[in-house]
């Protein structure tokens, strides 16, 4: 991959994580905690598929509040609505800055981009999987 194409891929990335971050600071939750409200005045369904067809409850269940608390820096609600909210934030953070990171020196980085690709899949599943460890049975 030349250094161009790597820069524009991280540059992508990046944006990605700048996009998400600005939607988690979009989202707040209701006052009863139950569901999450966007820009304060429409109300986004819930979205676990299994909740919504069994009623009860799968080891992701609670993440997006958790997530959505995590980034309005409230870590003790966050940690009551699932414990991966805050792993995930982290995550999204460490990506934006590599990214950056990534973007800045892609000329240096770009002969390790198969490496790149590998730690960056790797890592997302093992952040994945201690969300899903971590997750509410």
């Amino acid at each position: 991959m030349t250094s161009r194409h790597y820069r524009l891929v991280n540059l992508f990335a990046a944006a990605g994580v700048v996009a998400v971050m600005v939607a988690l600071s979009l989202v707040h939750l209701t006052p009863d905690e139950g569901g999450l409200v966007l820009f304060g005045k429409w109300s986004i369904p819930e979205l676990c598929l299994v909740k919504r067809t069994t009623g009860r409850t799968c080891p992701s269940c609670g993440i997006g509040r958790s997530l959505v608390l995590a980034a309005h820096g409230l870590a003790k609600q966050s940690l009551q609505h699932h414990t991966g909210g805050m792993l995930m934030l982290a995550w999204l953070l460490a990506q934006g800055l590599w990214r950056l990171v990534a973007v800045l020196f892609a000329r240096r980085l770009a002969k390790w981009a198969a490496a790149d690709l590998f730690a960056n899949a790797g890592l997302m599943l093992a952040v994945f999987s201690a969300v899903v460890y971590l997750g509410n049975w």
